[in-house]
């Protein structure tokens, strides 16, 4: 890990494994959970969790404030092992998690998280009503393309306001201006599991309402429906795909 970056919080302790341990278990019963409140709570089941080696990752995991603010942060840990195989923590880091940036969409192929092995072909900008740009998103290729979510989507950026779909959004309670606005098309076929519902429409036939967000080559689209097509003021749901070169 890099000791050069300054974290807001640092603690090499097993308590510290546990707490990540205990946030990703959370993550499996947040989907669908209770709606937000003003108490002060962690959203660990819509942040994106990876792993590479010794270190695991979970980025953009919101946090609500006593004020009902939502704040995101990226949380790393670096775990380490003994000779006789016993699991450590090394060190936890937590930071703000940068802001992400919603009109420099950049058209192309986007690959998925590995192991989902689909492509996504972004296109745009397009013309878009009341002043907006209009971006499309569709599944293009991989050996998994027929299971790819979402696997169409639209969205527009612009002021919320201006959005085709901001009845929807402001009803929902959605007020951040992290994301561009939109909706997901329909899928033939579940082949990824519950997600694939909240990116692609339950069997009530309700379009998924969508976010989709950029930095560099690093694509992020979000959904706020839910796999029985209830929509939240806070994404259910979120994958991220990178631009190929």
């Amino acid at each position: 890990m890099d000791s050069s970056s300054t974290p807001i919080f640092a603690r090499p302790s097993m308590k510290a494994a546990l707490a990540l341990i205990g946030l990703a278990a959370f993550g499996a019963l947040a989907v669908g959970g209770p709606a937000l409140g003003a108490t002060p709570t962690v959203y660990a089941g819509n942040a994106t969790i990876t792993g590479a080696g010794d270190i695991v990752q979970v980025s953009r995991m919101p946090v609500q404030t006593s004020s009902g603010s939502i704040l995101y942060y990226d949380v790393t840990t670096t775990f380490g092992v003994t000779s006789a195989g016993a699991l450590s923590v090394v060190s936890t880091t937590i930071a703000p998690s940068p802001s992400l940036i919603v009109s420099n969409f950049q058209a192309g192929t986007y690959a998925s998280p590995a192991g989902l092995n689909f492509t996504e072909l972004l296109s745009g900008p397009g013309i878009g009503p009341a002043g907006t740009t209009a971006w499309s998103f569709a599944k293009s290729g991989g050996s998994n393309v027929g299971c790819a979510y979402p696997a169409t989507a639209t969205w527009y950026t612009g002021p919320i306001s201006s959005n085709p779909y901001a009845t929807r959004i402001t009803g929902a309670g959605i007020t951040t201006t992290d994301y561009s606005y939109g909706i997901a098309g329909p899928i033939s076929s579940l082949c990824s599991g519950v997600v694939s519902q909240e990116f692609n429409g339950p069997s009530n036939g309700v379009a998924p309402l969508i976010g989709a967000a950029q930095t560099g080559g690093s694509l992020t689209v979000v959904s706020f429906t839910d796999s029985t097509g209830k929509d939240h003021s806070v994404p259910v749901a979120q994958i991220t795909f990178t631009l190929s070169p």
